[in-house]
């Protein structure tokens, strides 16, 4: 429809008793500017830093043998997108690139 798309991330949520994963949130933009929240899911990229996930992403869309593909863009913090001393390491910034998968 007329709807826009704004995809927000939580940085990382606890998802296990030792883990941590960023949750993506989906958001359909009313022509009137209403905001509603369309979808939430976590990323499929795991740490054991709490502080140390996603901190921003950006939607992208190519064509794919003529059909439409939809990517996030997710750049990590820390190098490596690791905290501690690895995550400090100059040089080696990762950006995630995700996608949907649809539920079977």
């Amino acid at each position: 429809g007329n709807e826009q798309r704004l995809y927000v991330v939580k940085e990382n949520v606890q998802f296990s008793d030792t883990e941590y994963r960023p949750i993506i949130l989906e958001y359909a933009i009313s022509p009137a500017g209403d905001l509603r929240q369309t979808r939430s899911c976590y990323v499929d990229a795991h740490s054991k830093y709490e502080n140390k996930g996603l901190e921003g992403v950006q939607h992208i869309t190519r064509m794919e043998s003529g059909e439409e593909k939809h990517y996030l863009l997710g750049l990590c913090e820390g190098n490596f997108c690791k905290g501690g001393k690895q995550g400090r390491e100059v040089g080696n910034g990762w950006i995630v690139i995700m996608y949907r998968k649809q539920h079977t």
